[in-house]
């Protein structure tokens, strides 16, 4: 099972509740994909590796934490890694996160390694963040 916490204050009665219920979430997931400015914000990471150490500790066995322009920072098998963004204009970051998470996931399944699927899904991301409302315009159709 992937799980993205995707932590929105107003949609959870207070931040106690948030963490109990994303926790527990989390301990039943496979794969987790955690935005980093949300970890920080409700369970007060530091740092990316702060967000990857506690979901470990959870037995989480992949972990992709996002982090806006700066570098993924993943752990999968016995793996630490950090794959770089590429700089792109943002007219909105509506669905970046949606779209990366995508691409991750069908990436992964279809067996490309975790480094790979992340430089992937940060192309999508980072193409999704370039159109407003995250309607990315489709290649025509020959």
């Amino acid at each position: 099972m992937a799980f993205d916490p995707n932590y929105r204050p107003a949609l959870w009665e207070n931040a106690k509740t948030a963490r109990h219920w994303i926790t527990r979430v989390a301990m039943a997931a496979d794969v987790v994909l955690p935005s980093f400015d949300n970890e920080s914000a409700l369970f007060g990471d530091d740092a990316p590796a702060d967000t990857i150490g506690r979901y470990r500790s959870l037995g989480c066995g992949e972990i992709t934490v996002k982090n806006g322009e700066k570098p993924v920072s993943l752990f999968a098998g016995d793996d630490l890694l950090h794959v770089a963004t590429k700089p792109v204009k943002s007219r909105d970051p509506t669905g970046a996160g949606d779209a990366f998470n995508a691409a991750y996931l069908a990436a992964r399944m279809a067996g490309v390694s975790a480094a790979d699927a992340a430089t992937q899904a940060c192309a999508l991301a980072g193409r999704v963040i370039q159109h407003p409302g995250a309607l990315v315009p489709l290649p025509p159709v020959l």
